[in-house]
C-alpha cells in the first residue's frame, strides 16, 4: 500500500499540467449569444484554472454556468469545472461535471465520433474521460478507472493522427492516460501487462514512467 500511495503522489504531482494551453488564446466565439459581463466571467475563469488558481476558478466557471443559456458553451464550462475541482482533489465532485461534459459532446459510443469534426469545443472529450479515469482511480472504482482511461486514451490516439492536432497538450495528456491505466491494471493484479502502459507512456514524453519501469518492469 505504501507502494501505491507513493505512486498516486507522484502521478498526482504531474497530473496539474494537463491544462490546455490553446484555451488561452481562443477567441471570442460568435455564435454563442452572451452578454461581454458573461464573458469576462469565463474569460477569468479560464486565466484562473491556467494560472493553477483553481479554487477562485471554481468559483467563477460556477458564476458563469448559473448565469448562461447556451447549452454547448454551459457543458464546455462544466468540463473545465470538473477539470478545476479535480485538481483540489474533489474527486467526487468532479466526476458529475466531468460526465456531463463527455455525454454533451459524445452522447454515443466514442467510435462514431469522425475525428474530422472535432473542434476547438468537443476536442477534449478525450483529456475530460482520462481526467475522470483519474478521479475513479483515486476514488479507488479500478474498473471504472480503465473503462474510462481506454475511452480517452482511444479518443486521444485518433485525434493526433491529425495533422492539425500535434498540440504539444495532447501528447501530455495521452501519455499520462497510459500511466494511468498502467496504475489501474497494476491495481487489478493484471499482471505484467501493466509495463506496457507504462512504457507507452514514456513514448509520449510523459517522464515519471521512467521510475516506475525502472522499479517494477525490469
Amino acid at each position: 500500500m505504501k507502494i501505491q500511495a507513493f505512486i498516486l503522489f507522484l502521478i498526482f504531482s504531474y497530473s496539474v499540467n494537463l491544462n490546455a494551453q490553446t484555451k488561452s488564446t481562443q477567441p471570442k466565439p460568435q455564435k454563442f449569444q452572451t452578454t461581454d459581463e458573461n464573458w469576462k466571467i469565463l474569460q477569468t475563469a479560464t486565466a484562473q484554472m491556467l494560472m493553477e488558481n483553481y479554487e477562485p476558478a471554481i468559483e467563477n466557471y460556477q458564476l458563469f454556468i448559473s448565469k448562461i443559456y447556451d447549452q454547448e458553451l454551459k457543458h464546455s464550462a462544466y468540463g473545465d469545472l470538473g477539470y478545476c475541482l479535480s485538481q483540489t482533489q474533489d474527486y467526487q465532485g468532479a466526476i458529475p461535471y466531468l460526465t456531463k461534459y463527455i455525454n454533451y459532446f459524445n452522447p454515443n459510443e466514442l467510435t462514431t465520433i469522425k475525428i474530422e469534426k472535432v473542434n476547438s469545443t468537443n476536442q477534449f472529450i478525450g483529456k475530460y474521460l482520462i481526467q475522470r479515469g483519474f478521479c475513479k482511480s483515486k476514488l479507488e472504482d479500478v474498473n471504472g478507472a480503465e473503462m474510462d482511461l481506454t475511452r480517452g486514451i482511444d479518443f486521444m490516439e485518433a485525434l493526433i493522427k491529425s495533422p492539425k492536432n500535434k498540440q504539444d497538450w495532447n501528447y501530455h495528456t495521452l501519455g499520462f492516460g497510459y500511466l494511468m491505466r498502467g496504475f489501474a491494471k497494476m491495481q487489478m493484479n493484471k499482471g505484467k501487462i501493466f509495463c506496457e502502459d507504462l512504457r507507452k507512456s514514456i513514448e509520449y514524453g510523459f517522464t515519471p514512467g521512467i521510475v516506475l519501469v525502472k522499479d517494477y518492469c525490469n
